[in-house]
């Protein structure tokens, strides 16, 4: 049977619609794709609002003979279970004469962090001092003429958020 060219067009219009379709049926799955990962961004965006600074308050070292320990404040002087804490700076003020040594966790050498020969503040970078969520802070303060206050700023992080916060 011989061809028309009214077959050739219909035969081309058919293969015309079916690329439209696999055109529309991609820009669909790319449509889908990019909505998902917006979706993805925006919640993350949302708990990274769940990334906050907190004070870090204590009641002062109990001193006996110029001499304390502050010691298990863990709703105080670290972080709630499922978070950690970035600490950005610690002061120890109200006292003239002694010092004021700080740890973690434990008073032992290997645990030591800074030592205050004065009232005053430290400064630690974003990330450089840590604390888990099973950490604190433990003070330690010899010779005390006056009283130590203790305070301070940390960043409070969601563990699952500190591979984000870190970057």
């Amino acid at each position: 049977m011989p061809r028309t060219d009214y077959d050739d067009a219909l035969r081309a219009q058919a293969q015309a619609r079916a690329q439209f379709e696999l055109s529309v049926g991609d820009l669909h799955a790319k449509i889908d794709k990019l909505t998902a990962v917006q979706r993805q961004r925006a919640e993350l965006d949302n708990l990274k609002r769940l990334i906050v600074p907190v004070p870090i308050t204590s009641p002062q070292i109990v001193l006996s003979g110029g001499a304390g320990t502050l010691v298990n404040q863990p709703d105080l002087l670290g972080p709630h279970e499922g978070y950690a804490w970035f600490v950005m700076q610690l002061s120890c003020m109200s006292f003239t004469a002694g010092t004021v040594s700080v740890y973690r966790n434990f008073i032992q050498d290997e645990n030591f962090i800074v030592t205050f020969t004065q009232a005053g503040t430290f400064f630690f970078g974003a990330s450089q001092l840590y604390l888990g969520d099973s950490d604190m802070l433990v003070f330690n303060a010899t010779g005390i003429t006056g009283q130590v206050t203790i305070s301070g700023w940390a960043c409070n992080v969601p563990t699952f958020l500190i591979p984000d916060y870190l970057l």
